[in-house]
């Protein structure tokens, strides 16, 4: 197994270089999932063909609740993409799912200084608004440690297909 760390501008290159040279073992790599991109670039989709990637965002390929509420919420909004979600939309999603579960938690009397006793005093823990959305976080110790959850993708010309479903 290649494990190809490398930013987004690198690791088409890396990965395709690797192919034409041979390499016949698993290649992953955490960049390549950007839904949409694959099918506007032929030679984006050739250089990744056969690649893995760790996801960690829930794939829209998973269509679990809180996907198809990502969706509904996206048409509702009127995102120029529509219902197809891009990876700046689950991104900023994942993020307000979690600021409005904070705030939830805060309740109406809301200051930096019940925030943060809230937040960060040792009790909260944020859950995903629908099932299958992003996994459990405990805060504060989030400040610090990364979410352990992740989904295994391989891709296949212009298409993602799922190994290993989003789990923590």
């Amino acid at each position: 197994i290649l494990l190809t760390l490398t930013d987004f501008q690198t690791a088409p290159g890396l990965t395709a270089a690797m192919s034409t040279s041979g390499y016949k073992g698993i290649n992953v790599n955490y960049v390549g999932y950007i839904p949409g991109l694959l099918g506007s670039s032929a030679q984006l989709a050739s250089a990744f063909n056969g690649a893995f990637v760790s996801s960690q965002i829930v794939p829209a390929e998973e269509n679990t609740p809180y996907i198809k509420q990502m969706q509904t919420d996206l048409e509702a909004a009127g995102a120029k993409t529509g219902k197809f979600i891009t990876l700046s939309d689950a991104i900023a999603y994942a993020q307000a799912d979690l600021l409005v579960s904070q705030l939830k938690a805060v309740g109406k009397t809301l200051n930096t200084k019940t925030f943060d006793q809230k937040v960060n005093g040792g009790s909260y823990v944020y859950k995903s608004s629908a099932a299958g959305g992003q996994g459990q976080m405990e805060f504060p110790a989030m400040h610090q440690i990364a979410a352990d959850c992740a989904a295994m993708l391989k891709i296949s010309g212009t298409t993602y297909t799922e190994i290993v479903p989003f789990t923590c």
